[in-house]
């Protein structure tokens, strides 16, 4: 065997020997959890009053990372509680494309997580100072996520008179940017919340945003008995322009207006379009359904 070929052999398995060490270290003997608490400890603590630890990660360097029981807690001379707490959260990419600065992943999962805001007793966010970005426009590196799934989520918005909660939020869809543009393609979208006049039973469709350009194409919820769907552009130009049309089957006026003055009660279904060009409105709606002692045909 050549010399050149012994060498070679020598600094691959080298190579290999150490990312095998460096990968043991950090996912099985818990250092990656004990670098990556004290940089984020350095970073974010004195600066934001934030606080995060994450208790365990494993995976792996090259193509994913699995973190448990991540806390995000908001700390300064007068109030504590945490704002983030993620029992589980998960995503898969690929190392080499994140070395050449292409924010792909397959997917990134966050599983029961639960999100807090608080409000002091003036009606100010007990939120962390985040510093003003600079005046000059930065453009949004490419990234883009097969899969972002949220699983479960709660919200909760606490505020010294009261307070309001989002449970069982799960959303589940695809997004892609680049600078000013943006796609997302939502499969799958429910909440319900504390007050249970207000949730989402489903929501799919898709948006696109390109260079001040909005499109949603078969925007379609449901909550109750009542389904909506909606399809149109928007342009934000000087002034804003584009055309919206919809179809509501069995929209119940006694929960759309319980809160407004007049209540209405009835179960219509409405379908037409409305379309804004020049700051003028105008559009055209069809009604069918019942209204009081009403009834319309179409």
């Amino acid at each position: 065997m050549s010399r050149l070929r012994k060498t070679t052999i020598i600094i691959l398995l080298s190579v290999g020997v150490l990312l095998f060490g460096l990968n043991f270290y950090l996912f099985k003997l818990g250092g990656v959890e004990t670098i990556v608490n004290d940089q984020l400890t350095k970073l974010l603590e004195s600066r934001y009053n934030l606080t995060i630890s994450i208790r365990e990660m494993g995976g792996n360097l090259y193509d994913g990372l699995i973190l448990n029981d991540v806390n995000v807690s908001y700390n300064d001379s007068v109030n504590f509680y945490t704002i983030f707490h993620i029992p589980k959260m998960s995503a898969g990419y690929s190392l080499r494309n994140l070395w050449n600065k292409d924010y792909s992943f397959s997917f990134l999962q966050l599983d029961s997580a639960q999100v807090r805001l608080k409000r002091d007793s003036l009606g100010a966010w007990i939120l962390p100072a985040f510093e003003r970005p600079d005046s000059a426009k930065k453009e949004l590196p490419s990234f883009a996520v097969d899969e972002l799934r949220l699983n479960n989520l709660r919200i909760q918005l606490i505020d010294p008179d009261d307070s309001l909660s989002i449970e069982g939020l799960w959303l589940s869809v695809a997004v892609s940017g680049s600078g000013d543009n943006f796609a997302i393609d939502i499969d799958r979208f429910e909440f319900q919340m504390s007050d249970d006049r207000y949730r989402l039973d489903a929501a799919r469709g898709k948006l696109t945003y390109d260079n001040r350009f909005l499109l949603f194409q078969d925007i379609y919820m449901t909550a109750g008995d009542t389904r909506f769907r909606f399809d149109g552009n928007l342009a934000f130009s000087d002034d804003l322009s584009g055309r919206v049309e919809f179809d509501i089957d069995n929209a119940d006026l006694d929960e759309l207006t319980r809160m407004t003055n007049p209540h209405l009660r009835g179960l219509l279904d409405l379908y037409g379009y409305v379309q804004i060009e020049n700051g003028v409105i105008s559009g055209r709606t069809t009604l069918a359904g019942n209204l009081y002692m009403v009834q319309f045909e179409n």
